[in-house]
């Protein structure tokens, strides 16, 4: 190399100053040797190194000492090893060295052992014995190197993207398909061939205007063009497809395309997903929401219905009630009042004595109408005791043998279904006395699993329970019943007499 090129400062592409063999041979060298190589280590866009035969750094260009995180001030002179130990690479030198054999490898990985941050770092590199003139002897070594980490995660991040492309394309839960710029099948995958039916191989031989419904053929017809005219890149459509089995199915399909520069069609790639199922579901849904509407108008107006016979029976119950006030109790008292007073006016034991009798007569009318009203026994006595009464009552007013058999400890049942199974039993006496012409009835009451079971019994006339479905009395049971989530039933035929069964829901504490 040329003696101007010694300088106190030097470019790493200076000589370092030794009087060893080695810098005799750089000073020997033509000045314009030493340009040369000078340029071609500044300018190259790889990494140069110039090391002697014991690895030592001689030369290094701009593009090395800029990459390998030291300066040149600290690696001059010194072994390439003792910055970047690595066994397999120094055997490598060696072997070049010894043999005078360059080497070259591509993506080489390369973990720098004072810079753990890099982590894994590729090169292509290659490393060239310099020779003298005069004979074989190796005397330096020129390694090049370009890193190759950003390319080769960049593959890496390329291979594994096709994997999971081609993984989600043979594994997808949708039908997938490349298609020609003229809709020809290019590749699909099996999900497709499900959706539409045929085999694979049958249905690449096939184009998929072959298998669209009549009906929806043109609507997609005039999407596809407009995708080859360039006019849209992307649609997305519900349509209907005709299996190879005859079955129609709908299915959602999204086109995409990929385009030439040019803006030419290269490849349209679809998706289908079959939602024949969501679409019958939804049917189902329709028709059900049809039918509830319908229910929910008929059960409407048997509401009405009932709140009508309600109002209707409310009615007849005030005006039994006022009869009753007016015509019975009414006439008592004022019988009543009017023996008083004559009384008053001529003292007569016997007089007074009819005044007291038919006051103890309207008394027990007044008496009998509460308890009808409300049955404050069933509060005070508990229900086995008002049912008792009532029963009693029921056989004493009407002449009908009345059996009343029930089971210890159902005084202590809630009172919402003390006052139901009650009401129950009062209605259904009631119609007996009025409908059956019975000689004989027969009232039990029992707890069976959890429920307060009720039966009444007639040996009456009976009757056709369809031909008077719609009677209040029976209503009123029935809804006493299902108010309480209960169960309501009659059992009864003309000539056969009828039974009431009621089974009323306990509370949860109590136990069947």
């Amino acid at each position: 190399m040329a003696r101007g090129l010694n300088q106190r400062k030097r470019s790493p592409t200076q000589p370092y100053n030794r009087t060893d063999t080695e810098h005799k041979r750089l000073e020997d060298q033509p000045a314009w040797q030493t340009n040369v190589l000078k340029t071609v280590m500044a300018n190259t866009g790889a990494m140069l190194v110039y090391l002697d035969r014991n690895f030592n750094f001689v030369m290094a260009n701009k593009a090395y000492i800029d990459a390998c995180g030291h300066t040149w001030e600290e690696i001059e002179g010194r072994n390439h090893f003792n910055f970047f130990p690595n066994e397999e690479n120094e055997a490598i030198f060696r072997q070049v060295r010894d043999t005078g054999k360059k080497v070259s490898f591509r993506d080489k990985p390369f973990e720098y052992a004072n810079q753990p941050w890099r982590g894994v770092t590729y090169w292509d590199w290659t490393l060239v014995p310099v020779k003298e003139d005069s004979n074989e002897v190796v005397i330096g070594l020129v390694l090049s190197l370009i890193e190759t980490t950003e390319r080769k995660k960049m593959e890496e991040a390329l291979r594994r993207s096709e994997e999971l492309y081609r993984k989600y394309f043979e594994l997808g839960l949708v039908g997938m398909a490349i298609e020609s710029p003229t809709g020809q099948w290019i590749e699909v995958n099996d999900r497709l061939c499900e959706i539409y039916g045929y085999p694979c191989d049958e249905l690449m031989k096939k184009h998929w205007k072959d298998f669209t419904h009549p009906e929806d053929l043109d609507s997609d017809l005039e999407y596809f063009q407009q995708l080859q005219r360039g006019e849209i890149d992307r649609y997305s459509i519900e349509k209907r497809y005709i299996r190879k089995d005859g079955e129609i199915i709908n299915c959602i399909i999204s086109i995409g395309c990929r385009r030439h520069p040019s803006r030419e069609l290269a490849h349209v790639y679809a998706l289908v997903v079959d939602i024949t199922s969501l679409r019958r579901t939804e049917e189902h849904l329709r028709r059900a929401k049809d039918e509830l509407e319908v229910r929910v108008k008929k059960r409407t107006r048997e509401l009405r219905e009932l709140a009508h016979r309600l109002v209707d029976t409310q009615e007849k119950e005030r005006a039994a009630i006022g009869s009753a006030l007016h015509d019975e109790i009414g006439q008592s008292l004022t019988y009543t009042t009017l023996l008083i007073d004559r009384a008053l006016r001529k003292p007569d034991q016997q007089m007074l004595a009819e005044a007291k009798s038919t006051a103890q007569e309207a008394i027990s009318k007044i008496r009998d109408l509460s308890s009808i009203l409300s049955p404050r026994q069933l509060r005070s006595a508990g229900l086995i005791q008002a049912m008792t009464t009532m029963v009693e009552e029921y056989a004493q007013r009407t002449k009908v043998k009345v059996d009343f058999d029930h089971s210890n400890g159902l005084d202590e049942v809630p009172e919402e279904v003390a006052l139901a199974s009650y009401r129950i039993v009062q209605e259904s006496l009631t119609n007996t006395v009025r409908h059956a012409r019975a000689s004989e009835v027969k009232v039990r009451l029992s707890r069976e699993q959890g429920n307060l079971h009720l039966e009444v019994r007639d040996n009456g006339i009976g009757f056709d329970p369809e031909a008077v479905k719609k009677s209040t009395g029976l209503t009123g049971i029935r809804e006493r019943a299902q108010a309480l989530g209960g169960d309501f039933s009659i059992e009864s035929d003309p000539g056969k007499g009828t039974l009431v069964l009621a089974d009323l829901p306990l509370s949860a504490r109590e136990t069947a």
